[in-house]
């Protein structure tokens, strides 16, 4: 009687798991990327994917209205990855991308700036007057227009720092 019940309740076991649906999954995807550039994204079931939607976010402080999604094609799916092509009417900056699946969706923004690290002159900290130094990844897109917000030790008052030089690792 004991493994009759056993045997039923792996049978209902074996049933629920091949009823389980995997979902779509991002693991990465590459930037910097601009206007008519490939992205490849990578994950998991990446092949359930049937919609690709791009947008570019607007820059902080633009007037701009945020730009309506577009769709694109999938140029490349497979369980493991999946490729696909800014459009080349978008100008630079930061995109948001969306994968719809059946189950629902995923989104990835591209050309975030990432920091990596900090140098300045006095090491972890930096004196007044003092320099600073951003390494990383999409640190200065447009020359110019990025800033840093410090928040000093001890103190509830951000600064803002224009970066006077840098490139996209470095500013």
């Amino acid at each position: 009687m004991n493994w009759k019940c056993g045997a039923l309740l792996a049978t209902f076991q074996f049933i629920s798991i091949a009823c389980a649906s995997a979902q779509p999954t991002i693991f990465w995807f590459n930037d910097p990327v601009g206007p008519d550039e490939t992205v490849l994204v990578t994950g998991a079931d990446l092949n359930e994917v049937t919609q690709v939607t791009v947008a570019r976010i607007p820059d902080q402080g633009s007037a701009s209205a945020p730009q309506e999604e577009t769709s694109v094609a999938v140029l490349q799916a497979n369980p493991l990855s999946l490729k696909f092509t800014i459009p080349k009417e978008f100008a630079p900056g930061i995109y948001r991308f969306t994968l719809t699946h059946a189950q629902g969706s995923l989104t990835g923004r591209a050309n975030l700036p990432t920091i990596y690290w900090t140098q300045s002159n006095l090491g972890d900290s930096a004196s007044p007057g003092g320099w600073i130094q951003v390494f990383g990844r999409n640190i200065v897109r447009q020359s110019g227009r990025a800033q840093l917000v410090l928040q000093p030790d001890g103190s509830n008052a951000p600064t803002k720092a224009v970066l006077t030089k840098g490139d996209l690792w470095r500013g």
